[in-house]
């Protein structure tokens, strides 16, 4: 994952490249980029991991899954400083695991192995998972709440607002989320596609939260391929909610640092 990750036109590097083509073009921005770099979980019950400074790990055992984790982070950190970026700074780590944990005190322990570093953990749960309210005492930092609504048409929009109430009540962001469907079955999953970006306008999400966003599988660069003229309005409507929201978070940016 971390070879991919930093490989050479992919990944991170890919990123770096493309916002200093982009600073060429239009200048920097006012905001440097950050990258989030995801954190695959050590399963409990995985016996063939292999071997960390001699030792085969064993995951049903706690220190050996922690220690896998601390190698991971550590490799990550190394081949960040060894790439330098000009364009990026490092965000943090993601937990890619979108359930509760059954066992949070692991969680705690993963996010002060992150924090020693000086870096901030990040999660995204799942609606079902309404024990996600807790979130602070796993220890991560930043968390969005998961709608889980654009991929089942059996569920009403309502559940973007009650999404929106909910994050809103403790502290969380939001995710926006679609797949190619808005345009292989659009006249079911296009509206579900404008659903989202309607309710987080209604519900003042668009002006005051993080948003994370999810597009499963490249679907935003499908709609730009597109020859469908509704398809590209749609691309356009996501881009300009997307411009509206940096440019508040420059002029809240420029007012931070104003002495």
């Amino acid at each position: 994952l971390l070879e991919k990750n930093f490989a050479t036109n992919d990944g991170i590097p890919n990123l770096e490249k493309v916002c200093r083509e982009t600073a060429a073009r239009i200048g920097q921005p006012t905001r440097r980029r950050q990258a989030i770099i995801s954190v695959p979980e050590p399963i409990s019950g995985q016996t063939n991991w292999g071997e960390l400074n001699g030792r085969a790990l064993n995951f049903n055992k706690i220190e050996d899954r922690l220690a896998a984790l601390e190698w991971y982070l550590d490799l990550a950190l190394q081949k960040w400083k060894t790439l330098a970026p000009q364009q990026l700074d490092l965000g943090g780590f993601y937990w890619i695991t979108e359930s509760v944990p059954h066992k949070p005190d692991f969680h705690q322990a993963v996010a002060k192995l992150i924090h020693e570093r000086g870096q901030k953990f990040y999660w995204i749960p799942y609606w079902q998972n309404r024990a996600g309210k807790d979130w602070r005492s796993f220890g991560f930092d930043v968390v969005w709440q998961q709608p889980n609504h654009f991929f089942h048409p059996e569920i009403p929009d309502s559940r973007l607002d009650d999404a929106c109430d909910f994050a809103k009540q403790n502290s969380m962001g939001m995710e926006f989320e679609c797949d190619g469907r808005m345009i292989s079955d659009s006249k079911i999953f296009e509206p579900r596609f404008d659903a989202y970006l309607n309710a987080f306008e209604k519900n003042g999400v668009k002006e005051s939260s993080s948003i994370a966003y999810y597009e499963g599988g490249g679907a935003l660069f499908q709609l730009t391929k597109s020859d469908r003229p509704e398809m590209r309005a749609d691309y356009d409507r996501i881009a300009n909610f997307i411009l509206d929201r940096q440019k508040i978070a420059d002029q809240l940016f420029k007012k931070a640092e104003t002495p």
